[in-house]
C-alpha cells in the first residue's frame, strides 16, 4: 500500500507475513504505481487510488503496475540470459532475480518465452 504524505512524498508498507521476494515484488509494485499514475494523476483521484486498502480493486491500473515491477525486477534483456543459460528452469531463473516462480513464470510468459502449455 501507498500512503501519500502532504508533502507529496510517499511510503510503501509491506506485510511482515509475506515473504522477502513478495515484499519485494510489492514494492517495486507500488513504486510503479507512484511513477505511472500518481506522478500524473489527478489529485482528487489520489486519495482513491493510493490509499486504498481493499487489494480487491484491480483493472488496468494494476496491470500497468505489474507490468512496470517485473521489468524493474527483471529486465528483459537480463532476463532472456537467465533464462536461456538456466535452460529454462524457473527456479533456478526466479533465484536469479530474487521473486517468486510465479512472477517469473508471468515475465516469461509476457516476452514469449514460454506458450500457454509451458
Amino acid at each position: 500500500m501507498v500512503i501519500n504524505d502532504s508533502d507529496d512524498s510517499f511510503k510503501i508498507y509491506v506485510s511482515a507475513m509475506d515473504g522477502k521476494n513478495r515484499q519485494k515484488f510489492t514494492i517495486a509494485h507500488e513504486i510503479g504505481h507512484y511513477f505511472i499514475h500518481y506522478k500524473d494523476g489527478n489529485p482528487e483521484e489520489r486519495e482513491t487510488v493510493y490509499r486504498r486498502t481493499n487489494h480487491a480493486y484491480g483493472g488496468f491500473t494494476e496491470y500497468e503496475a505489474n507490468v512496470f515491477a517485473a521489468s524493474l525486477l527483471m529486465p528483459e534483456n537480463k532476463f532472456k540470459k537467465s533464462f536461456e543459460i538456466r535452460g529454462g528452469d524457473l527456479d533456478l531463473v526466479a533465484n536469479d532475480f530474487g521473486v517468486s516462480i510465479a512472477a517469473a513464470e508471468v515475465r516469461a510468459r509476457t516476452l514469449g518465452l514460454l506458450d500457454n502449455n509451458g
